[in-house]
């Protein structure tokens, strides 16, 4: 966020009340007049019993003021901030009241907090006396779930707003990571539910799920299971590729062979200083599988390599020629050929840019996120500069 005033409002508490109306307002009479915008709550549903900040739905915007395309178009003109309530949730959230069915039976039972875990012993008046609280008495709500059970929970704000339980994740012993999982078939997602909700894993089991897209996508894939999806310890960190990453090749391609040495049996080999270069100018599309896929190629070409001048070894001439560095020359070639074209007026800058992000979205396979990082500017950025053009062209 820049250092200049900054505008912090409910959407519709402005005029119109939209993030369509509130765009209007920043490329109009207020253009120019803020560095930046913090919009307040706008979840389903911004009328709870805290002007937002009891979220039913974090996933979905409240269909009064706009969509998340909305949201990205204004991010695209402003920097934008945005509340995310992560220490409470609405007793009316599907979590709740899955919780409020089932009891400790329900897979959300641990999420929320409750009297007993913090004074799993009871509390003194001493306790009690020091506990710090906005509403006035003590921050509890007592409620009797609909299987008649009593549970008191900690409701800091009102009793609307059930707090959450935020433990520390416990060690495990081993876990299981499973790549781009929108692309499990329906049986294993339903599997892994089942297990991961029944507690039937192994003991010190841990799950751990990536996938190339965000979280508000994978929500709205009609192939992804949300029992499965909500199962998953869900912490969404985004990482550049490493052909935006480098200076990292190197370390990654040296753990890489000492894992593959001690894991898989495979020969001990070392990257000379040469190769190490090599590894870092091929221009990987940003995915570690690759890497690796090329680290073993280059593994098994040294081991049999019967003029190693160094026996264990790895040089540059083990690389396969496919990967070899891309040409400045042609590149020079290239850029000319674009300078030539809008030279001669048969190519403006609107259209060039128009086929950048074309071409980017092709590549991608239609999945805008990883397009926005090929060409490395931000989803609401590029779902701004790319209006017009169709997903998947």
């Amino acid at each position: 966020m820049k250092n200049q005033a900054q505008l912090i409002a409910y959407v519709d508490r402005l005029p119109g009340g939209t993030f369509r109306d509130l765009r209007q307002l920043i490329d109009g009479p207020f253009n120019g007049a803020f560095g930046g915008l913090h919009v307040l709550p706008f979840f389903h549903r911004i009328d709870g019993a805290d002007a937002g900040f009891d979220p039913i739905d974090h996933t979905h915007v409240d269909e009064r003021l706009g969509t998340w395309d909305d949201v990205a178009a204004l991010a695209a003109r402003v920097d934008l901030m945005a509340d995310v309530i992560v220490n409470h949730i609405s007793r009316r959230s599907p979590q709740f009241q899955n919780f409020d069915q089932r009891g400790e039976d329900s897979p959300y039972a641990g999420l929320f907090l409750t009297y007993s875990r913090v004074f799993p012993q009871g509390a003194r008046e001493s306790d009690l006396r020091v506990l710090q609280t906005i509403r006035p008495g003590l921050p509890f709500t007592k409620h009797q779930t609909a299987r008649g059970e009593q549970v008191v929970l900690w409701t800091t704000f009102t009793s609307e707003q059930i707090d959450i339980w935020l433990r520390k994740l416990k060690q495990s012993r081993e876990t299981w990571l499973l790549e781009n999982i929108e692309t499990l078939s329906e049986e294993c997602q339903l599997l892994l539910a089942e297990r991961v909700e029944s507690r039937d894993l192994p003991p010190g089991l841990q799950l751990a799920g990536t996938s190339t897209h965000r979280l508000s996508e994978l929500i709205a894939m009609p192939a992804l299971r949300r029992d499965f999806l909500f199962a998953l310890a869900v912490l969404p960190i985004e990482l550049l590729g490493l052909q935006h990453r480098r200076g990292d090749i190197a370390d990654i391609a040296r753990a890489m062979l000492a894992a593959m040495s001690e894991n898989e049996a495979l020969p001990q080999h070392r990257l000379s200083r040469a190769a190490l270069d090599s590894v870092k100018g091929i221009a990987l599309p940003g995915n570690l599988p690759q890497l690796r896929s090329v680290l073993l190629n280059a593994l098994f070409k040294a081991r049999f390599d019967g003029g190693n001048e160094l026996p264990g070894e790895i040089q540059p001439k083990h690389f396969s020629s496919e990967l070899a560095l891309a040409s400045p020359s042609s590149a020079d070639t290239y850029v000319g050929g674009i300078v030539d074209q809008m030279a001669a007026k048969s190519l403006t800058m609107s259209e060039l840019n128009q086929r950048i992000y074309a071409e980017a979205l092709r590549r991608s396979d239609g999945r805008v996120s990883t397009a926005a990082r090929m060409l490395g500017v931000t989803r609401p950025q590029f779902v701004y500069r790319a209006r017009g053009i169709e997903s998947g062209n």
